[in-house]
């Protein structure tokens, strides 16, 4: 995670106007361009940095790597799952958040009725407890 590849650091050092998304395949280095990416933008600006990622156990990790990194701006940057993200959000806005296994399970067998014996999600696993 020291070193970047030339294609690497291209992606950490880009300028963009708004957020950016990092996507591929596993292992091609998307967790590490995001946390250099992250330092960067940390020692280059003043206010806090939001970042955000669908991995639940990333936001632990990556803060760790980059209070070893940049420990002088990790405290400006704020990791986050996207549904820690959002619980915060909707709490922050009054909104009670109640998370319902039993619904939760109910709407995804309904998906699989509907859409994945034949569709994507039979790609992944075929079964619908996956």
């Amino acid at each position: 995670m020291t070193f970047l590849h030339p294609d690497q650091l291209a992606l950490v050092r880009r300028n963009w106007s708004g957020p950016a998304r990092i996507s591929g395949p596993a292992g091609t280095g998307k967790t590490v361009v995001g946390l250099h990416r992250a330092a960067r933008l940390a020692q280059r600006t003043s206010g806090r940095l939001l970042y955000v990622t669908f991995a639940n156990n990333l936001p632990r990790v990556q803060s760790t790597f980059l209070r070893t990194m940049s420990p002088a701006v990790a405290d400006r940057v704020d990791f986050r799952s996207v549904h820690q993200w959002a619980q915060e959000f909707l709490r922050s806005r009054g909104v009670d958040v109640r998370l319902r296994g039993d619904k939760a399970e109910t709407a995804f067998s309904l998906a699989w009725k509907h859409t994945g014996r034949g569709g994507p999600l039979t790609e992944i696993d075929p079964t619908p407890r996956y």
